[in-house]
């Protein structure tokens, strides 16, 4: 976990240090680092856009801050410390609305689970975020704005039409480009190729059973460790996994450490 999150540091130092320098680095036409000038710049990173980035990045947001308010040594909270706010900044710089609800969501559960001193730090941070960078406020403002987010509802509306057609064995992972298009609604016209919604996706393609044995045993995983006494760096894996899937509700994401880290929350020795 120590490692995952440092790694995670680094990357987020570079995403903030890029935005501030406003730098655009390519080689021989790569793109290595693009686009981190203009106000609405929200970061490509060797591969990675901004959703993309936002995902890695919430780990080391949500992981930091939980090792700030509960970890044993003094060190590990200075670490957790200055990763979870640099990480933090770095989401802000993506503009991924998704990340900051999972964040968010994440800090709530983490007031309760581990100390409430994680709020004030989030708020700091996602405050000098606004006052630095207004498209941050808009971004902020717009998740709660219906006619900001009417596209996806759309988007939703029309998934849930086809899974109510393919409720048992869905429409065949993959498959939802092919299929989507015959139940998209006329008002949809980002023609989207996909649900943007991990579940609704899953769903789709294996159908209802298939998305209640996963998603039903992954919530028994996390849910049935709450009654136990967790040592700090599992409360921090417990709310680095509340936040991605909190996101997912509005993204296409999934990523290795997520599996990875769900294995380290299921350990019994420890």
């Amino acid at each position: 976990l120590h490692d995952l999150l440092r790694a995670t540091g680094v990357l987020a130092f570079i995403v903030v240090g890029a935005r501030l320098l406003e730098l655009e680095i390519s080689i021989g036409g790569f793109r290595i680092l693009d686009p981190f000038s203009g106000p609405n710049a929200r970061g490509y990173v060797i591969g990675q856009g901004a959703n993309g980035l936002a995902v890695v990045l919430e780990v080391g947001a949500v992981g930091g801050l939980a090792l700030l308010a509960s970890a044993r040594t003094p060190r590990d909270r200075w670490e957790g410390g200055i990763i979870g706010v640099l990480s933090l900044g770095a989401v802000l710089v993506t503009l991924s609305r998704g990340a900051m609800v999972g964040i968010a969501g994440a800090a709530v559960i983490g007031a309760a689970l581990i100390n409430w001193r994680i709020l004030p730090w989030v708020a700091a941070v996602v405050a000098a975020g606004v006052v630095f960078n207004p498209v941050v406020h808009r971004r902020l403002a717009s998740i709660v704005s219906i006619s900001a987010n009417i596209q996806r509802f759309r988007i939703w509306k029309g998934t849930w039409r086809m899974i109510q057609d393919h409720a048992w064995f869905g429409i065949g992972p993959g498959n939802f480009g092919l299929v989507y298009p015959q139940y998209r609604l006329p008002t949809e016209y980002e023609h989207a190729m996909s649900p943007h919604n991990v579940y609704l996706n899953i769903i789709s393609g294996w159908g209802l059973p298939g998305g209640i044995v996963l998603f039903g045993w992954i919530a028994w995983v996390m849910v049935r460790r709450l009654g136990q006494t967790l040592a700090p760096y599992k409360k921090a894996i417990f709310l680095i996994l509340v936040a991605f899937w909190i996101h997912v509700i509005f993204d296409d994401l999934i990523t290795v450490q997520t599996a990875l880290l769900l294995g380290c929350l299921d350990r019994e020795d420890c």
